[in-house]
């Protein structure tokens, strides 16, 4: 959402680039905003199955049901998209997305001991690193 969906909004679609900030700010407000929702998780938690757990499940069915609106998004007969409705989209994924981060950082954060959670930190972007790289790298193994 970060490239790609403005690229085709400017392109395609044209829509202004004030428009395209404006769907972008929107859409990314949840991740600047997540700093507020590990004390929320800390308050309201299930411990039947687990401090964290009951977060990261509500996060991706919530994901899932937004992804899904994606899918059922249209253009009118003149093939303009409804930019309300999508930035709308782009909030609730985002959301849904970040607090996901939150919910696994916390569990990582509780399961970990605390010598290894730096290990664990420095791992975590080799590892994306490595798997984004990995079909014109095989020789690069994640750990």
């Amino acid at each position: 959402m970060g490239t790609a969906l403005p690229a085709f909004l400017l392109g395609p679609m044209a829509i202004s680039t004030a428009d395209v900030a404006g769907f972008r700010a929107v859409a990314a407000l949840p991740w600047g905003l997540k700093v507020f929702v590990a004390p929320l998780m800390d308050i309201f938690m299930c411990r039947r199955f687990g401090v964290r757990r009951p977060w990261v499940m509500a996060a991706q069915s919530g994901l899932i049901c937004a992804l899904i609106g994606f899918g059922y998004l249209s253009s009118d007969s003149e093939g303009a998209i409804n930019l309300t409705v999508l930035t709308i989209l782009g909030l609730l994924v985002n959301t849904f997305s970040s607090t996901q981060d939150v919910a696994v950082d916390g569990m990582a954060i509780s399961i970990l001991q605390e010598e290894e959670t730096g290990q664990a930190c420095s791992r975590r972007p080799c590892n994306h690193l490595a798997t984004t790289l990995q079909p014109p790298c095989r020789h690069v193994t994640t750990v």
